[in-house]
């Protein structure tokens, strides 16, 4: 089907009420802002009517755009929170932390065993 039989086709959809399924065929194929404008001869009765050779609706029809764009609407209120994603990598390890204070002195330790007497003291005799 050609593109502008597409239109045609759209656009009796629309007046007609199909705004949902129509809302499908208009978007396949073309970007999110359209680029063009088309017009169309309505009647009261939302009848999609040819218009006259020179371009203006017939008496008792009015002309419709569809392909314009409105103002922005207001933002709409947040969505729900998405699940959990899953657990990341490990991170890289962390910088030395600064040296802790001085310990509590432990008790005394228990007396050695006694020792040898040195039989040379400062290198002279005995």
């Amino acid at each position: 089907m050609s593109t502008r039989g597409l239109v045609v086709v759209a656009l009796g959809l629309v007046l007609a009420g199909g705004g949902a399924s129509t809302a499908v065929v208009l978007s396949a194929g073309q970007s999110e802002r359209p680029t063009t404008t088309v017009r169309a001869c309505v009647t009261k009765k939302n009848v999609v009517v040819a218009a006259t050779a020179r371009g203006r609706c017939p008496k008792g029809s009015r002309m419709v755009r569809v392909g314009v764009n409105g103002p922005r609407g207001a933002t709409g209120p947040a969505g729900r929170p998405g699940a959990p994603g899953q657990p990341g990598e490990p991170g890289q390890p962390g910088e030395p932390g600064q040296p802790g204070e001085q310990g509590v002195p432990g008790p005394a330790g228990p007396s050695g065993p006694p020792g040898v007497a040195p039989s040379v003291i400062d290198g002279g005799t005995p």
